[in-house]
């Protein structure tokens, strides 16, 4: 599996139903949805 970079535009806004497709969608990536609607990536690191 390779890794993708997810650019999300600073505008971007979102409904809550569309994050919630989103994040169905795409579960190897935590997205949070913040109070005004902007969507967030939380990248996590791993060790190998």
């Amino acid at each position: 599996m390779s890794n993708v970079p997810l650019n999300i535009p600073p505008n971007l806004k979102v409904t809550q139903e569309q994050f919630a497709l989103l994040a169905a969608a795409i579960r190897d990536v935590q997205l949070e949805l913040t109070a005004t609607g902007k969507l967030r990536e939380h990248l996590q690191s791993f060790n190998i």
